[in-house]
């Protein structure tokens, strides 16, 4: 349980616009995230459906925290070129620094051990194109323990997977790198510690283990559901033809964060829908029995679009007079699903005749309070730019000012409004880390309009979760 003065500290109550978002740190080690899809670069989620898929929330999230953690500095960055570390190769390289694998041509580059994120441009030509992440894991009996990654394309629908026809060391892995040969530059993030994390979270799920003494598998396997790399490090990487490669973006870093940020910012761009939503792409079901409510594929949430225009706005400040607009215009078309009513495809409701932009757009809706307020603090970014943003939100808000009261039971918050809207149905206590959510969301709002109604109840709620 996490300490409740931590919590409330008074710096998570401050709010910038343009500042750190949220408290997304370690998104892609969550455990309902399969992988991060190394060609787009940003998490998959294993949350209602066991195939990975592209969930809009947490990719954002995990954008808004590579921000945060860029914004934080405090770091120097450390960048170590590979092009001069790269050996036995078989290829040609041209006057700009590209070299080109030929069919089974190879070239090995080397690691440094203690930098974790792997940046490069490739172009892959064929199904059999392919990378391969060698590490090492020095055991405390002495010794060392090997495992490679391999990074294929495929039509398989999962992220990762054991091949057991791979020819490799004991423990080995796979990721999709896509369904077809890229034929175009990509810019890979590889994060050791993520890949390796997922990796042995997929072996050790194995029915039949790792194929690895008792000692061996209980060393690596014991703490997976608090994710960890267990101490394997980059010893070498591996590419193998027909592919180009781009020798000056070869490198390693001990962070990539903008790098990480703009592979979240691309996805956003390049998925938006017509609507101007980011459609999730698995079934959803809300409540069960009776009140059985059901989301189709699809269905866009208002979260999400407030984290996109928080995410947009943030993105349009720092980007460079040439880029600025793909981003504005972006966030634009974000505001449209809140003027369309969840029946036809938006996330607009109403609750006692008051608007309510809704996180999950049921018929019913269910009017979850995190989820909105989130959308409500987009909507407040996005203002900076444009008036329509600005109307959203303070209509978002006065529905705000007029609803809170239905969420407090009078000893703790609750999660949403399905008492309300669904007949007879209990009402939903928040759980503990959501109570916690609630209390920040209203002080940031306080923070935002000075309204002390906002101050008031983050105090009352505060006080039921310190009993």
């Amino acid at each position: 349980m996490p300490n409740i003065f931590d919590v409330f500290s008074v710096r998570f109550f401050r709010y910038d616009r343009l500042g750190p978002f949220g408290n997304f740190t370690n998104v892609a080690l969550r455990q309902r995230v399969g992988c991060v899809d190394p060609s787009s670069g940003v998490p998959m989620s294993v949350q209602w459906d066991k195939v990975p898929y592209f969930y809009p929330i947490q990719i954002i999230q995990f954008g808004l925290g590579q921000y945060n953690l860029d914004r934080k500095g405090g770091e120097e960055v450390i960048v170590r070129p590979l092009a001069n570390r790269a050996k036995n190769a078989v290829g040609t390289e041209n006057a700009n620094g590209t070299m080109a694998l030929g069919e089974g041509a190879t070239v090995r580059v080397k690691l440094f051990r203690r930098l974790p994120l792997l940046l490069f441009s490739l172009k892959t030509h064929r199904m059999d194109s392919e990378f391969v992440l060698e590490l090492e894991k020095r055991r405390r009996e002495g010794g060392t323990m090997e495992m490679a990654l391999f990074f294929k394309h495929s039509e398989a629908k999962g992220c990762v997977w054991s091949d057991e026809s791979i020819k490799a060391p004991r423990l080995s892995a796979v990721f999709n790198i896509g369904p077809k040969p890229t034929m175009r530059w990509v810019d890979f993030v590889i994060d050791n510690d993520i890949y390796v994390t997922k990796a042995l979270k997929m072996l050790c799920a194995r029915k039949n283990g790792l194929k690895i003494n008792a000692a061996t598998q209980r060393e690596l396997c014991r703490n997976q559901t608090n994710a960890t790399d267990e101490g394997f490090l980059p010893k070498s990487l591996l590419f193998k033809g027909p592919c180009q490669l781009r020798l000056h973006s070869l490198r390693q870093q001990n962070s990539a964060h903008p790098e990480l940020f703009q592979k979240v910012a691309n996805w956003l761009l390049s998925t938006q829908d017509e609507k101007g939503g980011w459609p999730v792409p698995v079934r959803r079901v809300i409540a069960e029995g009776r009140h059985r409510l059901v989301l189709p594929i699809g269905w866009q949430s208002a979260m999400a679009q407030g984290l996109a225009l928080s995410f947009l706005t943030r993105a349009y400040a720092k980007a460079k007079k040439g880029e600025k607009e793909r981003f504005l215009l972006s966030a634009q078309k974000a505001l449209g699903p809140f003027e369309l009513p969840s029946e036809k495809g938006g996330v607009l409701s109403t609750v006692c005749d008051l608007p309510w932009f809704e996180e999950y757009p049921t018929l019913p809706g269910t009017g979850v309070l995190n989820g909105f307020m989130y959308a409500l603090f987009g909507l407040f970014d996005f203002a900076l730019y444009s008036k329509k943003s600005r109307a959203l939100f303070v209509r978002g808000l006065h529905s705000l000012r007029k609803l809170l009261h239905l969420f407090d039971d009078g000893h703790w918050s609750l999660y949403d409004l399905r008492h309300i809207r669904l007949n007879n149905a209990t009402p939903k206590r928040a759980r503990f880390d959501y109570h916690l959510l609630h209390v920040s969301q209203l002080r940031w709002m306080f923070s935002i309009t000075g309204d002390p109604f906002f101050e008031g109840t983050a105090k009352r709620w505060e006080k039921y979760a310190k009993g």
